[in-house]
This record gives structure tokens, C-alpha cells and sequence, in this order.
């Protein structure tokens, strides 16, 4: 077959894959957008609970989970309306309990969003494999270069760092909500103070009156982007 031959057909193979991997991005920006904003409203309804029943330390996380996951909302959002879909959602009525059960729910519904997180994350390195290599065929072939070139661009990089930093996002929420349900949990009833990074999301604390982190260890913004919960 001559070379321009195998790079159409290379390249109609290609446009297939990334309009197979939008579609597929999309829904999976939709779901995650949709876990963040209803994540959002239920920890601001769990923090007034943690605070009725004496927890200010819990209620001052599930305070910078509520803004974390604001954040993470937003960002879904702006991707999803980058690769040409609009971001809805459907808010539900948290469910709220004790305390307790109520950060037993919050680590539930965090590893449902890691769960999916790590899922759209699969399903893209298998299809950019799938894609490398027909952009091969197509790079390799007697094809105009512009032409190449814009058979060879690719919008979906952008879902994948999406994906990518929603993911670290959310594990940073488990670093302190596993912990807390180990802990005893009289102990969450002394204040705590955390720290939101305004850029990604990400919460950190105080150690010994001291941030633990500097640098935003997902975005590497510094100290004077992230805001206090205290």
C-alpha cells in the first residue's frame, strides 16, 4: 500500500479513536464534576453537624473539603467546557447523621472518586497506545505536513491532566480523613487549622504551629495562594 494510502487510512483510524476518546471523556468529566459539587454541598452540611456536636477539628476539615471540592468542581467544569460540552448537574440532599457516620460516609464516597478517577485514567493510556500507534503510520506517511499535524493534535491531553490532578485532589482529602477515623475521635473536638491551595485544591495543615507543606506539592504554588480554615 503507498505511503499516502496508509496514512489516510492511518489517520481516519486516528480521528476515530479521539472522537471515541472525547466522548468517553466527557462523561467521565461530567461524572467527576458532579461527585465534586455534590461532595461540596454535603461536607458544608457536615461540618454544621461536626460543630453542633462539639467537633471543631472535623468541622474544620469537612470545612476545607467543602472548598476543595469547590475548586475541583470548577476545574472539571472549565475542561469540560473546553472540549465543547456544557457541565450540569443534578444537587442532591445530603444525607446527614453523627458525626462518626458521617466521615464514614465522606471516605465512602472519596474512594467511589478515586475509584472512577483511576478508571478514566486506564481508559485513556490504552487508547493513547492505541493512538501512538497509528500516528506513527501517519508521521511515517507521504501526507501533506499541516495536514499531519492536525490529524496528530490531540484535545484530550487536557482531560488527562484533569484527571490527573482531581485524583491527587482526592487522595489529599483521605490522608486526613483515614487517619481521622482511626484517631480518637474526642480528639477532633479541639480546634484545628488547615490550608486550601486556591490553584488546585489540594488541603494541607499545621504542625506544631507550622505548615507542613510549603509548596503545593500538586501545583507547586506557594503558601500565599492557599487559604486558611481555622
Amino acid at each position: 500500500m503507498p505511503l499516502l494510502a496508509t496514512g489516510v487510512f492511518a489517520a481516519n483510524k486516528l480521528s476515530d479513536i479521539r472522537t471515541t476518546r472525547t466522548k468517553h471523556n466527557i462523561a467521565a468529566l461530567l461524572k467527576d464534576f458532579r461527585f465534586a459539587s455534590n461532595a461540596k454541598i454535603r461536607y458544608k452540611a457536615f461540618a454544621v453537624k461536626a460543630d453542633a456536636e462539639g467537633y471543631a477539628g472535623m468541622a474544620n476539615l469537612f470545612r476545607a473539603a467543602e472548598l476543595s471540592e469547590g475548586i475541583r468542581a470548577a476545574k472539571q467544569a472549565k475542561v469540560i467546557e473546553a472540549l465543547g460540552a456544557v457541565p450540569t448537574v443534578k444537587l442532591a440532599t445530603p444525607t446527614v447523621k453523627t458525626t462518626d457516620i458521617n466521615l464514614s460516609a465522606a471516605m465512602t464516597f472519596e474512594r467511589l472518586a478515586i475509584l472512577h478517577l483511576e478508571q478514566a485514567l486506564a481508559f485513556n493510556r490504552a487508547m493513547k497506545t492505541a493512538q501512538i500507534r497509528d500516528s506513527e503510520k501517519v508521521a511515517g506517511s507521504d501526507m501533506p505536513p499541516a495536514f499531519a499535524k492536525q490529524i496528530l493534535a490531540d484535545e484530550n491531553e487536557i482531560a488527562v491532566m484533569s484527571f490527573k490532578g482531581a485524583l491527587a485532589v482526592v487522595t489529599s482529602h483521605t490522608d486526613f480523613l483515614y487517619p481521622a477515623r482511626r484517631a480518637k475521635f474526642d480528639s477532633w473536638k479541639a480546634k484545628r487549622k488547615f490550608r486550601v491551595c486556591q490553584t488546585c485544591g489540594y488541603i494541607s495543615s499545621y504542625t506544631q504551629g507550622k505548615l507542613n507543606v510549603i509548596v503545593c506539592p500538586i501545583c507547586s504554588q506557594p503558601l500565599s495562594l492557599r487559604k486558611p480554615v481555622e
